[in-house]
């Protein structure tokens, strides 16, 4: 019976902490983040806001399959653009990483990127998954088998 009562108190709290909300909703950062980086025709199709820390995470799925995690700090901890088969823009990626890629894979594109504490991680359309410090340095280059 304990069990049972720590099992709905467990999946009572985690259902309180992804709260499903209109794309409405989202703040206007993000919004503008979304217009600015994919366009006016890209759209906010789906949301959701989890709370940390006294303030807001937000997950939201874009109109072109694209996916975005976004932080209390207000900006992105990772864009997934994988399964939609959609690149990542490189004004997202910046420079230093873009010119880097386009040295060693020449024609690839990014389309995961996830904001780690140390630095960037990235998927290339090739399957190379990359490692970069915060500085855009290269730390690490394997390929996902």
């Amino acid at each position: 019976m304990a069990l049972v009562a720590v099992m709905a108190l467990f999946g009572a709290n985690r259902a309180a902490a992804d709260q499903w909300i209109s794309p409405e909703e989202v703040p206007a950062t993000l919004k503008t983040f979304v217009t600015q980086n994919f366009g006016k025709d890209v759209t906010i199709v789906k949301a959701s806001k989890d709370r940390k820390a006294g303030a807001f995470e937000y997950d939201v799925t874009l109109s072109n399959g694209v996916e975005i995690d976004y932080g209390v700090d207000q900006q992105w901890t990772e864009i997934d653009g994988e399964d939609a088969g959609v690149d990542i823009p490189a004004a997202i990626v910046g420079e230093t990483i873009v010119s880097d890629i386009n040295v060693r894979y020449p024609g690839a594109k990014v389309r995961k990127i996830e904001r780690k504490y140390r630095g960037y991680e990235v998927t290339l359309n090739n399957g190379r998954e990359l490692k970069y410090d915060k500085n855009g340095k290269l730390t690490r280059d394997k390929r996902d088998d």
